[in-house]
């Protein structure tokens, strides 16, 4: 196998697991992890992967953006500590309400 062959391989299995992922996630926009109480858009909004957090808000987790975590938290008051974070579910969470 030539190695062009295995890169084309490895190229599509890793456009696969991307796809699988995004899926997954899309599935369970609103599901709730047991132990947190946070929910995808809960465990993205402290991070600093806007990239992500882009693609939840566009594809449901807006519907989320009231649930509260087991802290008792929105995803908005987990985004403070991140200006740009906090701003992109700010307006996310304004055109929402």
């Amino acid at each position: 196998m030539s190695i062009m062959t295995l890169r084309r391989l490895f190229l599509l299995n890793i456009i696969l697991i991307k796809d699988a992922i995004e899926d997954y996630l899309i599935k369970n926009i609103e599901v709730k992890e047991e132990e947190t109480g946070n929910t995808p858009l809960h465990a993205v909004a402290g991070t600093e992967n806007d990239e992500v957090l882009k693609f939840l808000l566009n594809n449901g987790a807006s519907a989320t953006q009231f649930m509260k975590n087991k802290d008792g938290k929105i995803p908005l008051e987990l985004a403070k500590g991140n200006k740009y974070m906090f701003r992109l579910v700010l307006i996310d969470f304004l055109n929402y309400a």
